[in-house]
């Protein structure tokens, strides 16, 4: 498809880093799809090349049990990404239970590993075994990109505190339970609130209050908070456009049966909300050019 818009020739004009896909297999959460969805380091390769993705982090998730999926864990995807290491970041993930996290996460930092995350377990944001993870991944400088979610480290109302405690390590949020709170009026008793937004959320105020928290707008979660009203979304995104990153959560599907990242659909939100050439540089590669050091 050529990209013809004057937004869409800025966007095809910009490095692009994906900071949110997986290598492996997830189970369709859409209605209507049956089976599984896998993705290869090829596969991958394949999906930034159609859409001009310079770099991609590619995070591992920590197994849960019942949760249906098959996405590489550390090891699998730092071999993986060895196929491209100019354009695929590994991150890694650490047990909760594991005995020894620091050195767990400091062997993996010493293989390649830049980041700790997708950090998706079911305890509290502030649970004892969290602290110790974030400590550790502070005192190795590395960044976390952490869910927030009803079912993965939940308490929404403590992480404003936990990141006020771990002012060195940076926080990259994401998840239906931080980006419903995009909204003064969130309704928690909903993963993905819809309608008009009222100014003053808690996403709002803790990007502002916090430089070392920024926000992921991958997956179906990001999607909808900036495509709810997109009167209040430009004027979010210009407001804290150094302070959000683009990803998709590639080779996810979302509620409508589309994939992440082909479609195209977190670029084309960024391109319909006519974000300014500066934000818009940001949000695609700059802020995580900075928090990587790339």
């Amino acid at each position: 498809m050529l990209l013809t818009s004057p937004v869409n020739r800025l966007v095809q004009s910009l490095t692009i880093i994906d900071v949110h896909t997986h290598l492996g297999r997830c189970k369709s959460g859409a209605k209507g799809l049956i089976g599984w969805v896998e993705s290869s380091p090829e596969d991958l390769l394949g999906y930034m090349d159609s859409c001009s993705i310079s770099r991609s982090v590619v995070l591992p998730i920590q197994k849960v049990p019942n949760i249906g999926e098959d996405l590489w864990m550390t090891e699998k995807v730092l071999e993986g990404c060895k196929s491209e290491p100019s354009r695929l970041i590994p991150f890694c993930v650490v047990s909760p239970e594991t005995e020894d996290i620091n050195g767990r996460i400091k062997g993996y930092v010493e293989e390649g590993c830049r980041g700790f995350g997708e950090h998706r377990v079911p305890i509290q944001v502030d649970h004892p075994a969290n602290i110790e993870i974030y400590s550790s991944c502070e005192n190795l400088g590395i960044p976390i990109l952490i869910e927030i979610s009803d079912s993965y480290n939940f308490g929404f109302d403590s992480f404003a505190k936990v990141a006020s405690d771990f002012k060195g390590l940076i926080f990259i949020a994401h998840g239906p339970g931080w980006w419903r709170e995009i909204s003064a009026d969130a309704d928690r008793s909903k993963a993905y609130p819809t309608g008009p937004i009222i100014p003053g959320g808690q996403v709002e105020r803790i990007l502002l209050d916090n430089e070392n928290v920024y926000a992921d707008i991958s997956a179906y979660s990001g999607y909808n908070a900036l495509s709810r009203d997109i009167e209040f979304s430009k004027s979010f995104v210009e407001k804290v456009g150094d302070k959000l990153v683009f990803g998709t959560d590639f080779p996810c599907i979302d509620l409508n049966g589309v994939q992440f990242g082909p479609g195209r659909s977190h670029l084309s939100l960024l391109e319909k909300l006519n974000v300014s050439s500066d934000s818009l540089g940001n949000i695609l590669s700059g802020n995580i050019s900075s928090i990587l050091g790339l």
